[in-house]
């Protein structure tokens, strides 16, 4: 009896520090609640990022070494390097010096090719490829090449379109559920839908296991406009400053998934059982009608004045449909070690240069700059992998040493 009441003393002075730093912490039905009152920005630097110790990639040099869009960018362990290029549909294999190895696939409907290829795993030698237009999956072996296929089968509704393999050879899927047809008659006039986002956990034929979660996906305005067969042609906008869920795996089973507007985090394992929840109590800052000018501009010269892309764009723009405040996050990351890693939230994606650090339970621990135009595609013990853009846009592979500040 006597060790109650050390045991209470000991939770309270721990809740009392959390206050001090800014959160606090509860726990109901092995579910962890953090609850973050302090402003983000105020959080200590949890590591310096150095400049590049490796960089690959060029403008107009050798082919190997010139990007068209990079999609994926994977350290391999005693290995080097694994890029994929989005534009010619290849996997690029480089050396841990970043000299060029040897390249998989390409575009086409054949074996070993691939529409939109994106990497579900890989172990040792082993990659895995998924392709979610023709729903099929290859396995790439980095001494041999292409080697065999899977095929997923379902109804369209549930068609994956991002894997993560899992060690026992079971699979992580995100889906997008499309509750309506977007040729319906209801879009003969312009109108704001949203679709779902679905996590689910599949065996290694494909077949469902579990639904992992239901969530919001992005918002967009819908409008069908007259086409030569006579049925309209579906057209949509995605909505400036609107809610979005970015996903993630732990890298061991668990999944990751971050409310763009709120900033809300929320754990799960690979049943969908709610590990972790990180909520924000202060209110995000308002939407500044600069920024909103600044999007509208530039994507109103995206549309090359196409007048049905304009009709969306004023609906889109339109004041009862633009948030009073600015989101949260644009991004989610999990590093190496299990921590959270969530980038801010920035009008365009290249100014994205911060990013907050939570623990694998959902403690805040820091801030990371980054610099601008570098997207993080991998979390390692002192280093960020992933692509730097110049200032006319072409794509280079850079390695960036980091040296933690906070354990």
């Amino acid at each position: 009896m006597r060790s109650w009441p050390l045991i209470v003393v000991a939770l309270a002075g721990c809740a009392s520090e959390a206050a001090e730093r800014g959160w606090t912490l509860t726990e109901t039905d092995g579910v962890r609640l953090v609850e973050v009152s302090v402003a983000v920005a105020s959080l200590p630097e949890y590591a310096i990022v150095g400049e590049a110790d490796l960089v690959i990639g060029s403008r107009d040099g050798a082919a190997e070494y010139v990007f068209g869009r990079v999609g994926e960018v994977r350290s391999l362990p005693g290995l080097g390097l694994l890029v994929t290029d989005a534009q010619d549909q290849t996997v690029r294999l480089y050396d841990e010096a970043g000299l060029f190895l040897r390249r998989f696939g390409g575009r086409g409907d054949g074996p070993g090719e691939f529409r939109l290829v994106q990497i579900a795993g890989v172990a040792g030698d082993s990659i895995w490829a998924w392709d979610p237009i023709p729903q099929r999956l290859t396995l790439l072996l980095s001494d041999e090449g292409a080697g065999s296929m899977t095929t997923f089968r379902h109804e369209p509704v549930e068609r994956p379109f991002q894997l993560v393999r899992l060690d026992d050879g079971s699979y992580l899927a995100r889906s997008r559920y499309r509750e309506v047809d977007p040729r319906d008659p209801k879009f003969s006039e312009p109108a704001i839908w949203m679709d779902s986002l679905v996590l689910r956990h599949l065996d290694p034929s494909g077949a469902d296991r579990d639904t992992i979660a239901v969530l919001a996906d992005r918002e967009m305005a819908r409008d069908i406009v007259p086409s030569n067969d006579g049925d309209g042609r579906p057209i949509g906008a995605y909505l400036p400053f609107g809610a979005e869920t970015h996903w993630t795996s732990d890298g061991r089973g668990g999944s990751v998934t971050v409310d763009g507007r709120t900033g809300a985090i929320t754990t799960r394992d690979v049943g969908g059982r709610m590990r972790a929840v990180v909520r924000f109590t202060a209110p995000p800052p308002p939407l500044p009608s600069s920024e909103v000018a600044r999007l509208r501009e530039a994507r109103l010269e995206g549309t090359r004045g196409r007048l049905e892309l304009v009709r969306l764009l004023d609906l889109v723009f339109s004041q009862d449909v633009l948030p009073e405040t600015m989101p949260r996050a644009s991004a989610v990351r999990v590093g190496s070690d299990g921590a959270i890693w969530v980038a801010e939230y920035a009008t365009f994606p290249d100014e994205v240069d911060e990013w907050t650090v939570f623990s694998a339970a959902g403690e805040p621990l820091g801030r990371v700059r980054v610099p601008q135009r570098f997207e993080v595609h991998e979390i390692g013990p002192d280093y960020l992998l992933g692509v730097q853009r110049d200032e006319s846009g072409v794509e280079y592979v850079h390695r960036l040493p980091m040296e933690r500040r906070i354990a």
